[in-house]
């Protein structure tokens, strides 16, 4: 956990850490979430991407999970939330 307190203050990404990171706490390894490319633009990526490639990018994570990777779907689902909240 203080890893995780640690990159807190150094995201930039457009979802928050903060919105996922109940979810994170359950995880026994989060190293092995914040080795996918996708969601690490998300969180700590950069900061001037539009509404449409953080949807492409949250898409491609959802590819990439497994099917037996609870935590990870959980993350997807908040993330889709976190869109459709922002949609217009």
């Amino acid at each position: 956990m203080k890893y995780l307190g640690r990159i807190y203050y150094e995201q930039k990404g457009l979802i928050n850490l903060d919105d996922i990171v109940d979810i994170f706490i359950e995880v026994g390894n989060i190293h092995n979430y914040l080795e996918n490319a996708a969601l690490r633009i998300l969180l700590f990526g950069n900061p001037e991407l539009n509404f449409y490639q953080c949807r492409l990018l949250v898409l491609k994570y959802g590819e990439s999970l497994s099917q037996d990777d609870l935590h990870g779907r959980m993350v997807f689902m908040r993330m889709i939330q976190l869109l459709e909240a922002n949609i217009v």
